[in-house]
């Protein structure tokens, strides 16, 4: 059975650290944000906006330049906002 020092590192390697453009569809807004830590399961995206009212949510993910992008579903997970700015930082899952 592995520890939880293992599946840490192993979450890890998994993961894609980046700043990908994307935006948020909730409630027929789409809210322009950053893509950051994708993974297979899911991403953590951050930008100016408001916290989402359901967790059920839609996210384009785009490339760098702009040409290729995917919209997945996916269910907010944990949100957070900085007290100081309108920046939020939310979980999604796939």
């Amino acid at each position: 059975m592995e520890n939880e020092k293992q599946l840490a590192a192993k979450r890890a390697n998994s993961r894609f650290l980046a700043a990908l453009p994307a935006v948020l569809h909730h409630d027929g807004e789409e809210l322009p944000c950053a893509a950051d830590d994708l993974s297979r399961s899911g991403v953590l995206l951050h930008g100016k906006m408001a916290l989402p009212t359901s967790p059920d949510v839609e996210t384009t993910i785009s490339t760098p330049s702009g040409d290729r992008s995917v919209r997945v579903a996916g269910r907010v997970m944990h949100a957070h906002s900085e007290p100081d700015s309108e920046e939020v930082r939310l979980g999604v899952q796939f």
